[in-house]
């Protein structure tokens, strides 16, 4: 348990201090849209870790149920919203699914939100969250107008951002690939198997 423990900080750890933390939401009522091409069930793939229970994601209308590599589920509070040509994802901690938690869910249970650039391409989707790196250097010369509030929790900030100037800020970056690129992003392949199944357990 101790071992799970350590794992499921260090995870969280990395995730955390690699992306950007809001308290505020990172759209407006404007932007939101429903993404129809992502709902669904999607496999996570990850290089070099055979052996491990399969991943499987659902997202839907306004949430995301995530699967850690040891099978436990964890439920993410999502919005979609779109910026000129891309689409965007905003997601914080959901309600818990039966008690249990995954490091997914452990990654947003302060009350902050995260963002991610969602690129579907086919049956692959990459989900591409901001990065934290190449924020905190081009901060300055973004415009951004930008209150960092300290947290305890894995030495990172939570920034106090008006969600319009969120908004303003991605329709100005969402095409630098410095900015969705870094040492955290997540490919997904569309799971037709399951989504077969899913089709024909609804229609029964």
């Amino acid at each position: 348990m101790k071992k799970l423990v350590v794992l499921v900080f260090c995870v969280v750890a990395l995730f955390c201090s690699s992306c950007v933390r809001s308290l505020n939401p990172f759209y407006t009522d404007e932007v939101k849209i429903d993404c129809k091409e992502i709902k669904g069930l999607w496999l996570m793939q990850e290089e070099g870790k055979a052996g491990k229970c399969e991943q499987v994601w659902q997202f839907g209308d306004d949430k995301v149920r995530t699967c850690s590599d040891k099978g436990v589920c964890g439920i993410l509070k999502t919005v979609y919203f779109r910026i000129g040509d891309s689409i965007f994802m905003d997601t914080t901690a959901g309600d818990l699914r039966e008690g249990v938690v995954n490091e997914w869910w452990q990654m947003h249970m302060l009350p902050v939100h995260f963002v991610s650039k969602v690129v579907i391409n086919g049956d692959v989707m990459v989900v591409k969250p901001l990065n934290n790196d190449w924020f905190k250097e081009n901060i300055g010369s973004s415009g951004l107008s930008v209150a960092q509030i300290k947290t305890n929790q894995y030495d990172s900030l939570a920034l106090d951002v008006k969600p319009a100037d969120w908004v303003q800020f991605l329709g100005k970056y969402a095409n630098d690939e410095k900015a969705f690129s870094g040492k955290v992003q997540y490919t997904f392949k569309r799971s037709k198997v399951h989504d077969s199944a899913e089709k024909k357990a609804e229609d029964k």
